[in-house]
Order: structure tokens, then C-alpha cells, then sequence
């Protein structure tokens, strides 16, 4: 525990797919402390949803040419659809992580409408 009570890391690894859990050693073999916990939920949920989809797009693929070229404009139609909600979610985790950092109360006032 820190001076004020609150845990003290050197690292917080929030994605810990295949990529956070290297990361994950290479801190640990530097003798820096981390914090996973919440990470590596988000992380395996992330890895197997990119591998069950690669396996979809496989047996797709076996279907033949004429499936994966329907298959593929769809995806794109469909992409596309969700980027403007996609943009604003990101846009406002950004504004929230801005006024918790900042710990302005006026920001998190805004960004709760009040």
C-alpha cells in the first residue's frame, strides 16, 4: 500500500491479450509491480472473439469465392454503420478519463449533464 492508503503500481496493463501478457512478463522479469486483474478478463475475451471470428472467416472461405466476396462487402456495409457511435463512445471515455485525472468537478458535471 501506498502513503495515502491507495495500492502503488509501476504498470497497469489493461489489454492483456497476447501482447499484455508479454508485456506482463517483461515487467515482472524488470521487477516492476503490476496490476492485471481487470485486464486480463478484457484481454481473453478480446483474443478469443478475434479467434472464433478468423475460424468463422474460414469456413466461410471454404465456401468459395462468390460467399467470401459477399461475405467481405457486407462486413464493410456493416463496419461502417457503427462508426459514428463508435467514435462518439471513444470521444467520451476520453473526456471522462480527462476529468478524473484532472479531478475537476466542474468537467464531470458537464459530462453527467448537470
Amino acid at each position: 500500500m501506498g502513503k495515502n492508503g491507495h495500492a502503488d503500481f509501476d504498470a497497469v496493463i489493461i489489454g492483456a491479450g497476447v501482447s499484455g501478457l508479454y508485456q506482463l512478463h517483461r515487467f515482472r522479469e524488470a521487477g516492476l509491480s503490476t496490476l492485471v486483474k481487470l485486464g486480463l478478463p478484457i484481454g481473453l475475451n478480446r483474443t478469443l472473439g478475434v479467434a472464433s471470428w478468423a475460424v468463422f472467416c474460414r469456413f466461410i472461405a471454404d465456401a468459395g469465392e462468390e460467399h467470401l466476396a459477399a461475405h467481405t462487402v457486407v462486413m464493410r456495409v456493416i463496419s461502417v454503420s457503427f462508426l459514428a457511435g463508435h467514435g462518439i463512445s471513444e470521444a467520451a471515455c476520453i473526456l471522462a478519463g480527462q476529468a478524473k485525472g484532472a479531478g475537476s468537478r466542474r468537467q464531470r458535471a458537464l459530462l453527467r449533464g448537470h
